[in-house]
């Protein structure tokens, strides 16, 4: 399976990160890398099950920004879900919204990981 299949699965549109990144696939990378050790979406969880609704949606709406300019789709939308239902005050859709995240964030995670071991070797 090639990295586009990969990221494909993964909720990531490479074809849109290449022309967001001009081509340069190896900063696209390096960028991307980095995602799996992110700590926004602990943060969103962590502030949203302290009810800091404020907390949870500043880390999703930079969780968000994230997802968009690396062009992890899924993760993307499931974070504007979240934050709109937090916006809104419409807690048991952030709820779920936020179980969309963490599957969204998982998928992406273990995608780029797997191009990460193929890319390093």
């Amino acid at each position: 399976m090639d990295k586009r299949e990969l990221l494909h699965i993964g909720g990531v549109d490479y074809d849109d990160a290449m022309v967001r990144f001009r081509q340069k696939e190896a900063l696209y990378f390096k960028y991307l890398f980095r995602l799996p050790a992110d700590k926004l979406l602990e943060q969103s969880i962590a502030a949203f099950e302290a009810e800091n609704y404020e907390a949870a949606r500043e880390a999703a709406h930079s969780l968000k920004g994230l997802a968009a300019n690396l062009s992890a789709v899924k993760l993307n939308e499931s974070c504007k879900k979240f934050v709109e239902a937090i916006r809104s005050s419409d807690y048991p859709s952030a709820d779920c919204a936020l179980r969309e995240m963490k599957k969204a964030f998982q998928n992406s995670k273990e995608a780029i990981e797997k191009i990460m071991t193929e890319y390093s070797e």
